[in-house]
């Protein structure tokens, strides 16, 4: 080894050698940064979702903005090395170019065609709204205009999601404001059934029950098999009303509507079970916060 050293030291003492290995050493150390800023966030974020346990602290939705910031971090690291070895790499094969000097020409350039690139100057703005105003961070249910599924990254310029049928799609961040957060990932109701009979019930929750099934078995925008809530008197003569407890996905309520209630009314039919009017389901997500918001007093 020392010998290989020796032989190899000489090389070093070539001027033209030194001054390439002078010209080409920071890319060398830029491209080497890129894979080592990543090595340290992903230490950053172990350490500091491992310090969330000792926080009396949401840890699930810490830990969510915790990984939104980072993957923000993460991608303006990325594009800050990348734009600084492409100058650096531009510099070692034309030594006349200064990199310094074409940062502050392309500056320049891009304050005069900001009309040009206003969109991702935009998307910029609006992906730092996003960061620093909490709209929803990643592994949240977002509904967007045209768009709506889980976000699975967060970008400097877009957001990436991943809708419910598993296509991953890229939305750029000034297209995200205004947004729909669902935290849960899906929309609670309560879904009624309103029985003529109160001796019935027994025999309705189970095909009551085997209906949620087959709507949890046909229906992939059902989170999970609908779940027997209470029991509730029933205004209309001596029946009773059922209520389940249903999840969907945000704007998936057609399902309820086109599809679980007419199998309700179908199966209940079928069994000669007396219903006292049309099974009925509401939306209960943020129930608390919407009773505080209009409350008098």
């Amino acid at each position: 080894m020392w010998q290989a050293i020796e032989d190899i030291a000489p090389l070093f003492r070539d001027p033209e050698i030194a001054a390439l290995i002078a010209r080409w050493l920071p890319v060398a150390v830029l491209l080497v940064l890129i894979p080592v800023a990543k090595l340290v966030i992903a230490i950053v974020r172990r350490t500091w979702i491992a310090g969330l346990s000792r926080v009396p602290v949401d840890r699930e939705r810490a830990t969510q903005r915790i990984e939104t910031l980072l993957a923000f971090v993460r991608s303006t690291v990325y594009f800050v090395l990348s734009i600084a070895a492409s100058f650096q790499a531009l510099h070692a094969l034309f030594p006349n170019f200064d990199p310094m000097a074409a940062t502050g020409a392309l500056s320049i350039v891009a304050l005069i065609l900001t009309a040009m690139f206003r969109d991702v100057v935009v998307d910029i703005v609006k992906g730092l709204d996003i960061l620093f105003g909490g709209h929803y961070s990643v592994g949240d249910f977002v509904r967007f205009k045209d768009y709506a599924g889980y976000v699975i990254d967060f970008q400097l310029k877009y957001t990436k999601l991943r809708s419910a049928g598993g296509e991953e799609i890229l939305v750029n961040n000034a297209a995200c404001v205004p947004s729909c957060r669902f935290p849960e990932g899906w929309v609670a109701n309560y879904l009624d059934v309103p029985l003529a009979r109160a001796a019935d019930q027994a025999h309705a929750r189970e095909l009551l029950d085997q209906v949620a099934g087959e709507m949890t078995a046909s229906y992939e925008v059902i989170r999970e098999p609908p779940s027997f809530d209470r029991a509730l008197p029933n205004s209309v003569g001596d029946g009773v009303v059922v209520r389940y407890l249903v999840g969907v996905l945000p704007g998936a309520d057609w399902v309820l509507s086109d599809a679980y209630v007419p199998r309700i009314e179908q199966v209940m039919q079928g069994a000669e079970i007396p219903l006292s009017g049309a099974p009925r389901y509401f939306f209960l997500n943020d129930l608390v916060a919407f009773r505080r918001l209009f409350r008098r007093g």
